[in-house]
């Protein structure tokens, strides 16, 4: 058991099998939110350089309801929003017919200061039936998440991010003469499904 009171994620990472490419996964930087299903165009969501180290840096959150094979993963940059980012993720997931989850916290290093909301969270989560079982913690500093079989991936030699102004989704560029930054925005949803989902075959 973890610091943080969660068990720690033991499954293996699935091999890649060429099923996963930058042409089908949602790349979402730190401040984002990303939603997708098995049956979209991009099913893979995947995130990096979550380079938590004890009390700073940022966490990863991670929804997966199975029967419908939606998922979403979040890039938390300040983890004093733990709480509302959840409950901001889980109303839109719900858009999708989102029910029932399974729920990982990402992070290489564990924050105490991020144990009091996310337990709260948890026991809510719990107690509403949103989430079926606690959080597991998944302890990389990078995921890529596949809806499709609802598996964690080893992350594919050519699954690289090119550069915000080219992602063809999501972009939070600014532009204020020749200055360009990124969005400051809390938190914002870099991609979203164009469907409903259909239910998982059983």
């Amino acid at each position: 058991m973890s610091i943080l009171q969660l068990p720690k994620f033991d499954g293996i990472l699935k091999e890649d099998s060429g099923q996963i490419s930058i042409d089908n996964a949602v790349f979402i930087l730190d401040r984002e939110y990303g939603i997708t299903h098995a049956d979209d165009e991009r099913p893979v969501l995947t995130t990096e350089d979550i380079l938590g180290f004890l009390e700073t840096g940022c966490t990863g959150i991670l929804f997966y309801d199975p029967d419908i094979r939606l998922g979403s993963l979040t890039h938390l940059y300040h983890n004093d929003r733990f709480s509302e980012t959840v409950e901001e993720v889980l109303r839109h997931m719900t858009v999708y017919g989102s029910r029932r989850h399974r729920g990982h916290i990402i992070r290489p290093s564990e924050n105490p200061k991020i144990r009091d909301p996310l337990l709260e969270t948890q026991r809510s989560l719990l107690e509403s039936g949103k989430l079926v079982s606690p959080f597991e913690l998944f302890p990389e500093q990078a995921v890529v998440f596949d809806t499709r079989d609802g598996r964690f991936s080893k992350r594919p030699s050519g699954l690289y991010f090119p550069s915000i102004e080219s992602r063809p989704y999501g972009n939070r560029i600014i532009r204020e003469g020749n200055v360009v930054y990124t969005n400051p925005a809390p938190m914002s949803c870099c991609y979203e499904p164009k469907k409903i989902p259909e239910p998982s075959p059983k």
